[in-house]
């Protein structure tokens, strides 16, 4: 993994973990998500590493803003 890569991983943990959960939190009961939108919203914003992207999806911190684990196989 590249420096680049791990510092927009421990951006987007760290963002989440730093108050805006219950922003996200709030977005999620006001629309109706997917799996496939959060999926592309992580593409977007990580790149296109998928093993980065498996490690946001599948994070602690996710669970607590969207209330539901995602296990990526």
């Amino acid at each position: 993994m590249s420096r680049a890569t791990a510092r927009k991983m421990t951006a987007a943990v760290e963002s989440v973990s730093k108050g805006r959960a219950t922003r996200a939190r709030a977005a999620v009961k006001r629309a109706q998500l997917t799996v496939g939108d959060l999926i592309a919203a992580a593409y977007d914003v990580l790149g296109s590493e998928a093993r980065v992207v498996a490690k946001v999806l599948s994070s602690p911190d996710l669970a607590v803003a969207i209330h539901r684990r995602i296990v990526v196989v």
